[in-house]
């Protein structure tokens, strides 16, 4: 995982996403945000603070099906599509701004 944060997160053109895909990304901007790792749904809480409101509804109905363990792979969803360029693009300005550290 660490060696994925430090060469950067690509999208991953999978023809389709799952809720429990959607707290991964939130833990890959949380990695570059905070340069620490955290479990999916500490990652989830954090993105419904530090995200933008826009995605505030996608995220909560996601770390409540994750909460119960519901396997939810539905097919291609713009609105996650749209979730996972929204925070490559955040991704993008944080490592712009803060070089990851790697650890020796």
């Amino acid at each position: 995982m660490v060696e994925c944060l430090r060469l950067g997160y690509k999208p991953t053109g999978r023809s389709s996403v799952s809720q429990s895909y959607l707290t991964g990304t939130c833990r890959f901007v949380y990695a570059f945000a905070n340069q620490r790792l955290c479990s999916k749904r500490t990652a989830g809480e954090w993105a419904l603070v530090n995200l933008d409101t826009t995605w505030r509804s996608l995220i909560e109905a996601s770390l409540k099906k994750y909460a119960r363990g519901v396997a939810d792979d539905q097919g291609p969803d713009e609105a996650l599509r749209a979730f996972e360029r929204h925070c490559l693009d955040r991704i993008t300005s944080l490592r712009s701004a803060t070089p990851w550290q790697s650890p020796k």
